[in-house]
């Protein structure tokens, strides 16, 4: 009988890389830094 190791999954989603794989959607909105609208809360 052999023992098997087995890892736990993590908890969150591996980070997509930009520019990397495929895009499962009809439209794509790149976010650039000029695109993106950055602000701060009062």
């Amino acid at each position: 009988m052999s023992v098997q190791i087995v890892q736990p999954q993590p908890l969150t989603p591996a980070v997509s890389q930009a520019g990397t794989g495929s895009i499962r959607s009809a439209h794509y909105l790149p976010a650039t830094i000029t695109t993106v609208l950055w602000s701060r809360l009062p």
